[in-house]
Parts: C-alpha cells; structure tokens; sequence
C-alpha cells in the first residue's frame, strides 16, 4: 500500500494488529499475545504488512506508533448471573456467534443480519469502519480494501420494548464514535429515536451540541450526562452503561454510576426537542407530524458511525 496506510488513525490500530512477520492479525496490545501462523508471537507492536486475504476479515488498517492496550472483556462475560436468570434478562449476544436471531440490519429494513461490517472475535461483537478520522480531526477515506470490510450499518434488535432496563458493556478506540438508542421503528419519526451517547473525547463531535449533550451517557443533543465524566473508564477499557425506562422516567446509568434521569414527553424535554436537532424529525408513519421522542415502544439500537471501532459485550435486557 502507499504511504497512506502510515496515517490511518490509532484508533484502528488499537483495535487490531499484525504479525510483523506474516502479517497474520491479532488483538494489539494483549498481555499475552498469541502464535502467528508463522510461529512468531504477535500483538506486541503492529506491522506495516497487510495482511492476508484470509485474516484480513479480521483486522483493520492502523499507523505506526504505540496503542492503547485493549482490555479482553470482563470475566464471566455474555452469559446471564443466576440473579439475571432469576430476574428475567434475556441474553443478546453469546459471545461466540453472530446474534442474528436476536438483531437485524436497520439498512436492509429490519429483515435480516448484516452480510457485512460487523464480526464477533474474542468475546466482542465489533463494528467494521469505512473511514477514519486523522490525527488533525479530519475524516478521510480508508484504503478501498478495507472500506469494503465495513458499511454494515446500524443493528437493531429483534424484538420491541417498552418497559425495559437494558444493560451493555462497550469500550471504544480512540477517536469513536458510537450509541446505544432505544425506542427505534424505522417507519417512525424520520428513523430516528433517544441516544446514550458512546464518544470518545478525540471525535470533532465531542465539542459539538450544548453544555455536553453530546459527550458520553448524554441524551444525544438533549440532555448531558455531568457525572459521566468521573465514570468514565479509559479508552481501551470496558465501559458498563444501562439504560432504564419505566413509563415516562428513563435512567442512563454508567459503570454503577446513575448519571442521567429524564421524563420523556415532559415541558423540559419537549423544550429540548424543540432546541435540537430532532426538532422536524417528528413523523408518523404517513410523514405527518407528530411529537419526537414519545413512542411507547421500540427496538434496541447498536449504532455503526462508519468512522470508528466500538466493541460490545454483556448484551442484556428485561422488560419491566
């Protein structure tokens, strides 16, 4: 590849790595990196080789220099606690497979998994990218081959809620961008719903919108999340986030942390509507308006920003 594959952003390059010798791919950064198949052992610094066709759907495009280190997913991960199973949560993703009997493709109309873009490697479920962003900020192509590894887009759940406490674990690379939303139908208010915000703070976005409604745990361009930022973990490491919705009242919650409370449908929220983005994205399935943000029910959401890495894991939900 030429010279561009030398400025492809470190966020890529944490999410995965090389052999330098065969090119054979591996998690960076792993505090036991594993056997390339050419015998050498790799994950401890990238290589500048592409790699092979036949690992290639496994790794992504990165830069040289040092990665944040990515932590493996917690112990006990993708399997319900015998109080989960006692309180009624539904495993969403095992860890092993592709969930597609429990999520669907937004872009393909809600009828079946992604052919492409997302893959499940060491406990993770993982978005594939179309484009980056620099160091300077800047959003910019990824090379065509790898480019084509991603444009999965969205996934949504199966099933639609409407009471429900829905727990996930997440952890970003540096510069990503990503959400979990809730209450989606693709056939209401212009395919659009509430967001906790997942964004690290070297993404343009994060200084964009109001007073931090757009940074982490934040009701996406509604409402911010202040004690996020305490809770927070860092790049690399596992996030736990929640969100609980019973009736009007919706938590965000983030590791332990109950970060935002919000009634939806209430003055100060129709007020926040109406200073948002959202403000004409209110439409019924006929395009007639109507008010955002106040379904009764919908579908869990997994969103693919196109130009970051977010992995998942302890993909959980009960209905209240």
């Amino acid at each position: 590849m030429k010279m561009v594959m030398t400025t492809v952003s470190a966020a890529l390059a944490a999410a995965f790595a090389g052999c330098a010798s065969c090119g054979d791919a591996r998690e960076a950064g792993c505090a036991k990196p594993g056997e390339a198949k050419c015998g050498a052992k790799c994950g401890a610094r990238p290589s500048p080789r592409p790699a092979s066709p036949s690992c290639r759907a496994s790794r992504m495009p990165f830069r040289l220099g040092v990665a944040p280190r990515m932590a493996p997913v917690p112990a006990g991960a993708n399997a319900l606690t015998a109080q989960e199973k006692a309180e009624g949560y539904e495993l969403l993703f095992d860890g092993r497979n592709l969930p597609s009997d429990k999520w669907v493709g937004v872009r393909c109309g809600c009828r079946t998994f992604p052919e492409k873009g997302w893959f499940v490697k060491d406990g993770c479920l993982t978005m594939r990218p179309q484009s980056m962003i620099n160091d300077d900020g800047r959003w910019a192509k990824l090379p065509p081959e790898d480019a084509k590894l991603g444009g999965g887009g969205d996934i949504a759940t199966v099933k639609k809620y409407t009471d429900f406490a829905f727990k996930f674990d997440f952890r970003m690379t540096p510069k990503a961008n990503s959400g979990v939303k809730y209450f989606f139908d693709e056939n209401l208010n212009s395919a659009s719903c509430e967001e906790y915000q997942v964004l690290d703070s070297g993404h343009p976005d994060y200084t964009k919108g109001k007073g931090g409604n757009r940074q982490v745990a934040a009701l996406y361009d509604l409402f911010p999340a202040p004690l996020a930022g305490k809770a927070l973990r860092p790049v690399g490491q596992w996030n736990s986030g929640m969100v609980v919705s019973k009736g009007s009242k919706v938590e965000h919650w983030l590791n332990g942390v109950k970060v935002l409370e919000y009634e939806r449908g209430s003055e100060s929220f129709r007020k926040a509507v109406d200073g948002s983005k959202y403000k004409k994205w209110g439409k019924d399935a006929a395009g007639r308006p109507q008010r955002w943000g106040e379904l009764k029910s919908g579908r869990l959401l997994l969103q693919d920003h196109t130009d970051s890495t977010v992995s998942f894991c302890n993909l959980k939900v009960k209905a209240l």
